[in-house]
Order: C-alpha cells, then structure tokens, then sequence
C-alpha cells in the first residue's frame, strides 16, 4: 500500500470515528438532559388537578371545613341566640310597660306644673290638660295636637315639649319624641326625667348607646330606680354587652325581686353569654310571675334547651309559645331550629314557611330554610333562600357564607369568591371565609392569592391546622418546595395518624431530589392506607429516580393490582423497563397508559424516546410533538435544536 492510500484509509478512518462519537455524545446529551422526564411522580398521580388530595386517598375532605358541611355549630349557636333568644323589647308594643314597674316614664296628668311653668297662662294649662285627657284615653294624635297648640301659644313651654314627647313614645314616632325630648331638655337641663324618657325613646328608635348615656345621667341623680336599671340592661343586651346587661338586671331584680321582665331580659343575657342553665333559671322565674303566660319567656327557656342539645324540652316550650300566641313568628323560627338541628328537615321547612307568613321580613327565616333545604340536596332553593336573607339583610355574612359554599360547590369558584369576600368585608376576623376563598382560589390555580389567604386564616386561628395542609400544598403547586415541607410538617406533628400530609411532604421531597425522605413519607401513607393505588405509584416514581428499577416494577404493579386503571402506574412501569433496555415492554406500558388517560404527556415524550432508541425518528418527533401540544416541550425543542426533528 503507498502512502497515499494509508493517508486517504487513516482520513475515512477519523471521519468514521468522529461520526460515531457525535452520534453517542447527541445520545448521552438527550438523556442526560432529561433522565427522569419518563417518570411520572405525585405530581401527576392524583388524575385531575382540580381534586384535593384528600379525595383520591379519602382523607381531609376538602368541604369538611366548608360551612354548610359542619353547619359550623359555633356559627349557627351564636347565630341562633340572636334570635332564639328574643328580647321583649322585640315584642313589646310602644307603650308597653314592663310588669310589676312603677311608670315613672308615664305622664301624671295630676302632675303638678313646675315652679317655671307657674307664669302659664290659662289657654295654655287649658291645651295641656286636654292633650293629658286625651293622652290618657290612649287618642295620642289628638294629644299630639293639644300639645302642640300650647307650643304655639308658648315656645318656651317645656312640659309641652315633654308630654308631646310622650304622646309621639306612645305612638311609635320614636324620632319626633327625641326631638321634643331634647327641646325639653334645652330648656330645663336639670330635669333629669327627661333624659330617662329620652333614654326609652332612643332605645326603642334602636339607638341603644344613645339610651345607655341618658340612662347613666339619669341614675346619677336617681340611683334607687328599678325600672331605670331594668332599661339601661336591656339596651346592653341590644348591643351585645351582655356581662353589662347582667349586672344591671341584676341589680333591677334586687330591688324589685317581682320583676319579670328584667328576669326574661336577663334569661336572655345569660343565654347570649353561653350560661344556659342560669338562662333556664331566670326564664323558670319569668313564667312563675308572669299571670297568664309570656311566649317570649318560654322561646327564651327553649333556646336555652336547644343549645343544651335538649330539643324535646325545646320543642315543648315553642309549642307554649306558639298555644299563648300563634301569630308569633319567632316561635315558629325557634321550634324550626330545632328540627333542623335534629335532622327533620322537612319539619323544619315547614315551620320555616310558617314563620315566614308570620313575618316575611325574617330574614334569617329565609337563611335557615336554606339550610334545610341544603340538607336535602335541593341546592338552587337554598340558593334562592340565601338570596332573600340577603336581599333583606345586606349584613347577614351567615348568609353570603352559605351562598359562597353553594357556588364553591358547584365549581362556581368566582362567584364564590365574591361572597367570601363580602363575608370578610362584614367580619374580618372570620378564619373560615379567608380559608374558603383560598380554596377557592386554589381550584382556579391562582396559588398565590391562595397562599395569601392561607396566611390570613392562620394569622387568625393558628390552630387551623388543615390550612397548613393546604397552604403546603399550595406551596408545593408552585415549587416552594421547603415551605411546603415546613407546613406539612407542622400539620403531621399535628395530625400524625392522617395519611394526607404524608402524601404531599413526599412530593415535596421528591420534587427537591431527597429520594429516601420522599420513600420514607410515601411509606407511611401506605401503612396507614395499604390499598392506596396511588401512593404506590407515586414511590415506585421516588424508586425509579433512585436507580432502583426492580422495586419501582413491584411498586407498579401493586398498584395496578389495586385499580388498574391507574395510569401513572403504567407510565412509571414503562419508565422503570425503559431503563432497563425493555423498550417493548415499556412501549406496552406507555401505551396502556395512554388507553386510559390520553392527555398524559409524560407517557407521549416517553414513547418518543423509545422511538428514537429505535432509530424510528419520524414516529419519535411525532410524539414528542404531542407531548409539546400537551405543555411538555423539552424534548421536541431539544431534538429540534440537534437536527433530529423539523
């Protein structure tokens, strides 16, 4: 051979070599690029997104801590009270006056005039006795009328101004008595009656705070009066200062143990306070002193028997109530509660629709009976229920609660959205609306708002801790893994027998390349719940990553064995034979896999690799091509970057 040809052998030679190098690095490259992209691992076992964890492997339920599941019993309690246990003065007509009371409120028309009055003239004294005959005789508009012709005759007259006070009390023109009152007062501030009849016309014009102050004004001068102590009480009750409202009763009733009303008002109290038996207590006494019965006395003592969980004595009292008076409406309400409560739903309804003819402006009527209606499935009732509570009451957050757990329920997460947050808006310190809405949230994949709402809930109730569960999922769905294993941690320290925050602690770990933690964890779920398909399938991933392709087989198939529609656990049996060279094995798995979820795009770039080890680049390109139309890209852009694919 001459040189010639040794030179032109040695240059095919090198050539010959230098191809074959490219072509294993190209291979070396493409699979050390993306070793486990052939796995599916946690992340894709649970099938749709939009389930919880807790729904593939039966644990936390995500709607265990929406509202209507629970009834929330804290909320629907105190709700309850607010009506349950009534306050007379939601019952009283304007000019009722408690019994047993000396009426120091009421005009004495044989009342003398007061020294400054003495220079009246006697077409005035005329007007003011008439409008005290009329007064009396319970014609308040001609008592009205009377009184204002003393005015005219004498704007300086001050007991004009406080019988006309008077007059408009008894008449329900709560607004004009204060007016006239506060004339009264300008023209003799150290007539303190007149701020104690003030006082009652603000509390019944629902001014309470305004009462309280002229009450206190009043018993700075009269400290020995009853019924004064009895008015200033039942106004703290108005305006939840229920401790307040005790006290003064309390001392009503010392003076005057005859007092039934301060005893009712006081039962009320209690019953708001959470102190039932004493609420019983005092209701037992009302009944005794009241001659011939009080409704409210008795919906007072059945409220009480309610929250106690003793419904038959409730019911027994609502049904007094309603005997003593059948046009009651809150009787009707109350004794529905109680069926609601005891799951006859169908009775409550009806009580419910009973109440509401009573009274149609009863707006929590309206929200309990779409409780009910809840109960029963009928889901666009209850929704049409809701609707009018709030339509009534704009400030029922109840209500916006229970539509949002509706919408929420009805993957109507928008809308859900809009009553959690009203409900926030009305009550900011409401754990469960922030927690709600961060679900919420979450089913729209927007994590970090519900993240933000994680956060809030937690900042409000520490001890919530489901909202670590899911604010560590949450986390994990947008690669925050460390944060993630922090709050699922602080839920498994917590909850260390539920298999959920395993679950997704050994996603994380996965996700962040900690294998044997990730086992460990995955492990657990599976001795807490050993038919658990998916937990299987999701450590056979952590195994195949760790190199260990037997046990990632095993893992498969048990999986399988449980539910063998389980996709992932196809996938991941094909990965595990991939790796072992069993291209057909593993093509058979991919395309098991595929049979059964046909969106999977992890199986759609492992088929490509399998095609492309099989040196059939056309059917390679097209199903990494699938897997890019599916959201995974990687492989399509770097074989298109090597010249493999177009």
């Amino acid at each position: 051979m001459n040189n010639k040809n040794i030179r032109f052998s040695f240059k095919w030679s090198f050539v010959i070599i230098l191809f074959i190098s490219l072509i294993v690095v190209t291979h070396l490259f493409l699979f050390q690029e993306h070793p486990y992209d052939s796995v599916v691992d946690s992340s894709f076992v649970l099938k749709p997104e939009t389930q919880a964890v807790s729904h593939s492997i039966d644990i936390l339920p995500e709607r265990q801590y929406v509202v209507p599941d629970q009834k929330i019993e804290t909320n629907e309690n105190s709700l309850s009270l607010n009506e349950k246990i009534l306050n007379s003065n939601k019952h009283a007509t304007p000019s009722q006056v408690p019994e047993n009371l000396t009426p120091t409120h009421i005009i004495d028309s044989n009342k003398s005039i007061t020294t400054e009055d003495k220079s009246l003239s006697k077409t005035d004294l005329d007007a003011i006795e008439k409008g005290d005959a009329y007064l009396q005789s319970g014609q308040y508009e001609a008592a009205i009328q009377e009184y204002s012709k003393a005015i005219q005759m004498n704007p300086n007259n001050m007991q004009a101004y406080k019988k006309r006070g008077d007059a408009f009390t008894a008449s329900g023109q709560y607004h004009e008595a204060i007016q006239d009152y506060s004339k009264a007062i300008f023209l003799s501030p150290q007539e303190k009656e007149l701020y104690f009849n003030r006082g009652k016309a603000f509390s019944l014009a629902g001014f309470n705070q305004k009462a309280i102050d002229d009450y206190n004004a009043y018993l700075q001068t009269n400290p020995n009066n009853a019924e004064a102590y009895y008015l200033r009480g039942k106004s703290f009750n108005e305006i939840d200062q229920y401790h307040r409202a005790i006290d003064d009763l309390s001392l009503a009733i010392s003076m005057n143990p005859n007092l039934a009303e301060a005893y009712m008002i006081r039962g009320a109290a209690y019953g708001h306070a959470g102190e039932f038996y004493k609420s019983i207590e005092d209701s037992n006494r009302a009944i005794e002193l009241f001659p011939n019965g009080n409704p409210t006395a008795y919906i007072n003592r059945g409220a009480a028997y309610s929250e106690l969980n003793q419904f038959d004595l409730a019911i027994q009292d609502f049904n007094q109530a309603i005997q003593l008076n059948p046009n009651l409406a809150e009787a009707y309400y109350n004794r529905g509660n109680a069926y609601n409560r005891t799951d006859n739903y169908d009775q409550a309804i009806q009580d419910y629709n009973e109440a509401l003819k009573k009274n149609p402006e009863l707006a929590k009527a309206y929200f309990q009976r779409g409780e009910a209606y809840k109960q029963l499935g009928m889901i666009n009732q209850a929704t049409d229920d809701y609707d009018k509570a709030i339509q009534l009451n704009p400030n029922l957050s109840e209500a916006y609660s229970r539509r949002g757990d509706a919408f929420k329920n009805t993957d109507q997460y928008e809308k859900a959205i809009e009553d959690y947050s009203q409900v926030i808006q009305l009550n900011p310190n409401d754990s469960t609306a922030f927690f709600n809405r961060a679900q919420s949230y979450n089913q729209l994949k927007q994590y970090q708002r519900a993240i933000d709402d994680y956060n809030e809930a937690i900042s409000i109730n520490p001890n919530q801790v489901e909202a670590y569960y899911y604010r560590g999922k949450a986390l994990n769905d947008i690669n925050q893994f460390n944060q993630a294993i922090d709050d699922l941690t602080q839920f498994i320290d917590a909850r260390p027998e539920d298999p959920g925050g395993y679950y997704q602690r050994a996603k994380a770990y996965n996700d962040t390349g900690q294998y044997d933690l990730a086992i460990e964890d995955y492990t657990q779920v599976l001795d807490k719940k050993p038919d658990s398909s998916d937990a299987y399938a999701s450590r056979a991933a952590a195994y195949a990553k760790k190199g260990d392709y037997d046990q990632t087989i095993a893992d498969c198939d048990q999986a399988i064995r449980i539910n063998n529609e389980n996709a992932s656990a196809y996938n991941n049996r094909g990965a595990a034979y991939f790796y072992l060279h069993q291209y057909e094995e593993a093509l058979d798995n991919y395309e098991h896999a595929l049979s059964i979820n046909p969106d999977l795009k992890e199986s759609y770039h492992n088929v490509g690799m399998i095609y492309y080890q099989l040196k059939d680049y056309n059917q390679a390109c097209a199903n990494l091509t699938k897997a890019c139309e599916l959201n995974h890209c990687d492989g399509i852009k770097t074989f298109k970057k090597n010249g493999i694919c177009q």
